[in-house]
């Protein structure tokens, strides 16, 4: 329906949306809010990393008017779609859509300069394809939704992986499966890299947000 009307409210923007890119859910909305939480008023660089649609990008800036935001995807219609949006809201100028895998695009300039790295990754193992409804498999993209290692794969490089962006003090937040709480805190430890870790639920009552705190 959201392919067919154009268009999706999330945190209060509306996004255009079209075939080929992610739709954003209400459960991500939440991400938003607790990063926003975590934030100082202060000027900030961000990184949103498979942005989709530019929601959690988008988002965030919109929300706080001293923030930046670096937003990544792999998927180059991902990267026009949320250029579109940001346009449309006229946000263009304090989000950087930067097309590559995950964090690739950060390498090297970005490395200990970001307050928080946020990320709403596939972490669906293959395995629940059949159990996703038709509208879902049918019409989303693959992968926006699908990751191996039984949907850890991206999770499991987002918590090896971003601690080198983030400065003295930052964090990542993740959007996780259901299911996916001892596993989500497990990696997060024994990289060696985040302190604080925390899972969080959603307003279903699910463990649906990681976050976690660099090691100083």
């Amino acid at each position: 329906m959201q392919y067919l009307l154009k268009d999706v409210e999330f945190s209060g923007l509306r996004l255009e949306v079209r075939p080929g890119v992610f739709i954003p859910r209400p459960e991500t909305e939440g991400l938003v809010e607790r990063v926003l939480k975590l934030l100082a008023r202060e000027p900030e660089w961000v990184a949103d990393i498979g942005t989709g649609t530019g929601a959690i990008a988008l988002a965030l800036a919109a929300a706080h008017r001293s923030l930046c935001v670096l937003a990544t995807d792999i998927s180059s219609d991902a990267i026009r779609q949320a250029r579109r949006n940001a346009r449309r809201l006229e946000l263009e100028k304090r989000v950087t859509f930067m097309h590559g895998n995950l964090t690739d695009p950060l390498e090297p300039q970005w490395m200990g300069r970001l307050s928080a790295v946020v990320s709403n990754p596939p972490y669906i193992a293959f395995a629940e394809r059949k159990v996703l409804p038709p509208e879902v498999i049918e019409y989303e993209p693959h992968q926006a939704l699908f990751a191996r290692e039984h949907g850890m794969a991206a999770i499991r490089r987002l918590a090896e992986n971003a601690v080198r962006f983030l400065r003295p003090g930052g964090f990542l937040a993740m959007e996780i499966g259901e299911g996916q709480r001892d596993r989500v805190a497990r990696v997060l430890h024994r990289s060696g890299h985040w302190a604080e870790i925390r899972i969080e639920r959603d307003l279903a009552g699910k463990d649906r947000y990681a976050i976690a705190r660099r090691s100083i």
